[in-house]
């Protein structure tokens, strides 16, 4: 049933596949808290028009997993896939916006990076669960690009408040491999997670140093 050396549904392969829990099937992430900082520099000459840098760092922890719909429907249930993305993400983007008096609307762009972590486990060999283990991780900070709209509403010459969505650009298949044990023992096990991005919604405050030259805004 599990012969030495085989794949169980890895990217690419043109060995054989053994059919048990191989295919796909969805699961949802949580949302997640997410809090943090920035730290940029806005410009603004004679017109309305502003350009900008920043860089932010913070936490996020978006998080799912979800038993095999395979095993579900063999009765044994032994199969989780999970996916971890976080404890911590950063970028760097440009922003270009447009100021009225002290209200600005802004776009920006740029790259990102988090830790994604993902997992697929079968720790269960007592009926009925199936008489294979399968234990497949694998973690590894990943890029991605970054874009966002916001608007942003200074009450005075150093202190503004800011609403921003931020799309997290993390449209990846991720792969995680590892070793069978028990009747599995010899295999190889290789699972895709496909993951279809991070939406983030941000309320700040910001403080501006260097007052005489910055944005009117």
């Amino acid at each position: 049933m599990f012969p030495a050396g085989t794949f169980y549904g890895p990217i690419g392969t043109t060995l054989p596949l053994n059919k048990v829990d191989v295919g796909e099937f969805n699961y949802n992430l949580d949302s997640s808290v997410i809090g943090g900082g920035t730290l940029g520099c806005n410009w603004q000459g004679a017109s309305a028009f502003v350009f900008g840098i920043e860089g932010e760092g913070g936490y996020m922890k978006v998080s799912g997993s979800a038993v095999s719909v395979y095993t579900v429907y063999t009765r044994t249930n032994d199969t989780v896939a999970s996916t971890r993305i976080g404890d911590w993400y950063a970028a760097a983007s440009g922003r270009f916006g447009y100021a009225w008096d002290r209200v600005l609307v802004y776009i920006k762009g740029g790259v990102g990076f988090s830790n994604i972590n993902s997992s697929v486990i079968d720790g269960c060999t007592a009926a009925p669960c199936s008489p294979g283990l399968l234990t497949a991780t694998g973690s590894s900070n990943q890029p991605f690009w970054v874009g966002g709209v916001g608007v942003e509403y200074a009450f005075n010459n150093n202190w503004s408040v800011k609403g921003e969505f931020m799309n997290l650009g993390m449209y990846k298949k991720f792969e995680v491999c590892g070793p069978g044990a028990a009747a599995a023992a010899g295999s190889t096990f290789c699972g895709i997670h496909a993951i279809e991005g991070v939406r983030t919604y941000k309320v700040g405050l910001n403080y501006h140093f260097n007052t005489p030259i910055v944005a009117r805004y």
